[in-house]
């Protein structure tokens, strides 16, 4: 993941034998996946979601979609 990015979960495939997970992290509103490469792990950004320019609290609201805004 990259600097800065703090992971807020992460999720393992349902198959127990997948070396596959998702994790969500806050402060970007991204999801990254990680994933095995030759002995080590790497992530790779899937999903961004962009900030919001907004008229309260800060100038941009970092935003993480759920429910059916998230489709």
């Amino acid at each position: 993941m990259p600097e800065g990015a703090l992971p807020l979960e992460i999720r393992f495939l349902h198959d127990p034998i997948s070396p596959y997970a998702f994790a969500g992290a806050t402060l970007g509103s991204s999801v990254f996946l990680f994933h095995p490469e030759d002995s080590t792990y790497v992530a790779k950004c899937v999903v961004k979601v962009p900030s919001k320019t907004v008229s309260f609290l800060s100038q941009q609201f970092f935003g993480w979609k759920s429910g059916a805004e998230a489709f």
